[in-house]
């Protein structure tokens, strides 16, 4: 289930890549020209996850459970939520 904002021409959801999805250790995050301010992870009970923050292009998710969890993407020109499977 994801949020498009538009931004001109280009949606914040077709911008935003994230991969490998399932991952069982690293999340990569590309932009594409969007500025990403803020990361969130959220698991399947809603619960904030503390994603750690120092790098927000490559992010370690290997401590975390099995499962769906939900990543929300702050960017410049809006947000995104994203379903991220961890392995």
């Amino acid at each position: 289930n994801n949020i498009t904002l538009s931004t001109g021409e280009v949606s914040i959801d077709s911008a935003i890549q994230i991969g490998p999805n399932p991952t069982s250790d690293f999340l990569n995050i590309q932009t594409n020209n969007l500025n990403l301010m803020n990361l969130k992870l959220y698991d399947s009970l809603g619960r904030d996850m503390k994603l750690p923050t120092n790098n927000l292009e490559q992010v370690d998710v290997a401590s975390y459970s099995p499962g769906i969890y939900f990543l929300k993407l702050q960017t410049n020109v809006g947000s995104v939520t994203r379903n991220i499977i961890i392995e």
